[in-house]
């Protein structure tokens, strides 16, 4: 093989989930960017147990940060690309309109 021919290189990537991953539910996201990396913050809002809501008919919520990801641009820019395609995957599979049913 010629020095950098790089036509017999082959690579392969394994992916590998544990199955104690922990399952994040956001319900809110904030980024900002620093000259060397995007962060991306993902929070979940949580209700207060009180039962002062139930007069004032306000219910008291707390934002936790829960995660944050701190990401080379590259790969910031591969997420959002995936997050796109998957966002209109979802509405074309869930969220098709549905048809009148009195014409």
């Amino acid at each position: 093989m010629k020095e950098g021919n790089n036509e017999n290189i082959e690579t392969e990537n394994l992916t590998i989930i544990p199955p104690n991953t922990p399952e994040i539910y956001a319900t809110i996201g904030a980024s900002f960017s620093t000259p060397f990396n995007i962060r991306l913050l993902l929070f979940n809002d949580e209700i207060v147990k009180s039962e002062e809501y139930l007069v004032e008919r306000h219910i008291p919520t707390v934002r936790n940060a829960k995660c944050e990801l701190v990401l080379h641009p590259q790969v910031a820019e591969s997420i959002a690309n995936l997050l796109l395609k998957e966002v209109e995957k979802y509405k074309k599979d869930f969220c098709e309109p549905v048809e009148n049913s009195s014409n």
